[in-house]
Order: structure tokens, then C-alpha cells, then sequence
């Protein structure tokens, strides 16, 4: 199994960035397709855990526009193994607050 293929790295990268101005921008059809629509499905945050499409959907739904918690990323990390698995890693500054988040997406 090859890791980081280029166009697969490529492709990973372009739908984690397209997932992250989305947010901001809140379209929530963009949004729902960056998520596997599987109940298998899972989003952890904070302060809130989502099991399934729906429960994520219904998160975005609910979620107002705007900057929402990022404010500076500190480190990205990308790793695809063949074609179709893929882990994203990110560490990030929260916003107005002096600490860390962090996000995993695979």
C-alpha cells in the first residue's frame, strides 16, 4: 500500500480545505458532502459527540455562520494509504482563548 500518493494527497487536501471554508461560510449541502453519509459516521468536538450522518448534519444545521473556534493553524498533517484511506490531523489555536484545539478526521 503507498502512502501519500500525490493525487490522492492532492485530493484529501483539497476536500479538507473545501470542508474548512464551508464552514465559515455555511453551506450546508457542501458541507454534508465532505462527510461520508454512513452511520458509521462519527464527529467529536469539544462539546458535542455526533454518531451518525444525520446527528452530524443536524449539528450543521444548527451551527451559526461565521469563524466559529480557529484562529491560527499550527500543524496539518495529511497521511493517505492507497487509494481510498486517508487520516487528517489538525492542531490549531482557539479562538480568544489561550489554548489548543485540535481535529482528527479519517
Amino acid at each position: 500500500m503507498e502512502a501519500n500518493k500525490p493525487e490522492v494527497l492532492a485530493a484529501v487536501r483539497d476536500l479538507f480545505e473545501r470542508h474548512e471554508r464551508v464552514l465559515i461560510d455555511k453551506n450546508n449541502d457542501v458541507l454534508d458532502g465532505t462527510f461520508w453519509n454512513s452511520p458509521h459516521t462519527i464527529r467529536l468536538s469539544f462539546d458535542e459527540h455526533d454518531y451518525g450522518f444525520d446527528e452530524i448534519h443536524a449539528h450543521h444545521v444548527r451551527c451559526p455562520p461565521g469563524l466559529g473556534t480557529k484562529e491560527e493553524r499550527h500543524r496539518l498533517d495529511i497521511l493517505t494509504l492507497g487509494d481510498d484511506l486517508a487520516t487528517v490531523n489538525l492542531v490549531f489555536e482557539m479562538r480568544g482563548e489561550d489554548r489548543i484545539g485540535r481535529q482528527s478526521q479519517t
